[in-house]
């Protein structure tokens, strides 16, 4: 998820000093068995690096179903979910 040539380790990363500052950011997980990880896990590392909340964690799926490349009847169906 993180480059560990540049972040010994996550809670190294601004990711929480942007997220707190209203950058619009998503978690992603492109090529699971390249990398190691997959969006849950993810999801996991951030939720415990930074200390994020159910609501910081929902608007990190917000954030994903804006940037996805679908439908706005898509959207509105993800974000129901």
């Amino acid at each position: 998820m993180v480059d560990p040539t540049r972040y010994p380790d996550l809670v190294t990363h601004a990711f929480r000093k942007m997220w707190d500052a209203g950058v619009f950011l998503t978690l992603n997980s492109d090529d699971p068995a390249m990398i190691g990880t997959d969006l849950v896990a993810n999801y996991v590392e951030v939720s415990r690096a930074y200390s994020f909340d159910v609501d910081d964690v929902t608007g990190l799926a917000n954030n994903e179903v804006r940037a996805e490349f679908a439908s706005d009847d898509e959207r509105r169906k993800l974000f129901a979910r």
